[in-house]
């Protein structure tokens, strides 16, 4: 079982040269390559690094995985300033391993200032996390509880492709881009088994 510390030490990074920097997966992950949330996640730390200011957080992460990440071997994590404004910065990622591209990531970082406008859905009207369930958790310092006690692990559990969950990570250290990499990291272990909730049969286990 990962712990927390686990995490938060793979999202330190080497600066190796100017746009690069060099992770160690410490050896998490399964079946010997790392978990795509993982990936997204040291993808977004890595693009904060390249705000100067230090006062842009991440406002939204956006993966694709190509090809296999190794545990047992460092990767490298490339980054790309599209654009640096005063109010957002749009930074692409892509991490390399054995001098292949292996994924590439999208990360749109922003600085936290008063709305002028804003619209959106309205939150989902959902019971609080007390009333929620916890979920097989595969992070120790990490809880994860699910509305409704919804289990993507159940193949004969279905329902529409939705899951509401309550996630939080107190041993977490108080930093912003690491807490939001870090719910990154969580929110990574829904897709695949919210997509396949509607058919009968099948479930991420």
């Amino acid at each position: 079982m990962a712990v927390v510390a686990d995490l938060v030490s793979a999202l330190e990074f080497e600066q190796v040269e100017e746009g690069r920097c060099r992770f160690s997966n410490v050896g998490l992950g399964e079946r010997g390559v790392v978990f795509g949330g993982q990936l997204l996640a040291e993808m977004a730390v890595a693009a904060a690094a390249v705000d100067d200011s230090g006062t842009k957080s991440i406002k939204s992460a956006h993966g694709l995985f190509a090809r296999p990440v190794l545990v047992d071997e460092d990767m490298d994590v490339t980054v790309d300033l599209l654009h640096g404004g005063r109010a957002f910065s749009m930074v692409t990622a892509t991490v390399w391993q054995r001098d292949r591209a292996c994924a590439r990531g999208e990360i749109l970082l922003d600085q936290s200032e008063d709305d002028l406008i804003r619209h959106g859905p309205d939150a989902p009207d959902v019971d609080g996390p007390d009333a929620a369930l916890p979920w097989g958790e595969p992070v120790d310092g990490r809880e994860i509880r699910t509305v409704g006690g919804v289990d993507i692990l159940d193949a004969q559990s279905t329902g529409p492709a939705e899951v509401h969950a309550w996630v939080r990570t107190p041993s977490a250290p108080d930093d912003l881009v690491v807490n939001q990499a870090l719910l990154a990291h969580a929110t990574a272990s829904f897709v695949i088994g919210t997509a396949m909730r509607p058919h009968a049969g099948v479930g991420q286990s």
